[in-house]
């Protein structure tokens, strides 16, 4: 509500963006950071539970800072508020992605605890609306990246 009236008393153009659950190297805090630290212990050959269950929309990290530096330079006139379009997985088809990028996980990365909240707004308005040429980074490709990250690291 802010930003639109910035845009109309001021002509102060903004994008707003919500980004899901954000995942990738280096993401280390908050219950959500559990799917990149559980990458990295499979990288590392360490046990990981990922501490919540359910379905969500994971956004890989390298999106969400494109996101954000392009909303930054290409600003549409008016107050935007944009939903990233983070592949809507289970926190079990999450582990599956590591397990199938981390040959030699299986049995290491674990899911239990409670539901996660619901983050997919229920009519949302995704970047591409913004930008038609959006490409978000699929989950199996994010996932493979982050492991990757933890190979040189």
């Amino acid at each position: 509500l802010i930003a639109e009236q910035y845009w109309r008393h001021f002509q102060i153009a903004s994008v707003g963006i919500r980004p899901h659950v954000v995942y990738g190297p280096e993401r280390v805090q908050g219950l959500t950071a559990g799917p990149s630290l559980a990458t990295r212990a499979a990288m590392e050959g360490r046990d990981f539970t990922i501490g919540y269950t359910g379905r969500a929309g994971y956004d890989y990290v390298e999106d969400v800072a494109l996101a954000f530096v392009r909303s930054a330079w290409e600003t549409p006139p008016g107050s935007q508020i944009v939903d990233l379009p983070g592949e809507v997985a289970s926190t079990e088809e999450f582990a599956a992605a590591i397990r199938a990028a981390v040959p030699g996980s299986t049995g290491q990365i674990n899911v239990a605890g409670p539901p996660i909240p619901s983050n997919i707004p229920p009519q949302p308005h995704w970047i591409s609306h913004l930008y038609p040429d959006w490409r978000a980074t699929s989950l199996a490709e994010g996932v493979r990246r982050t492991a990757a990250f933890y190979q040189t690291t």
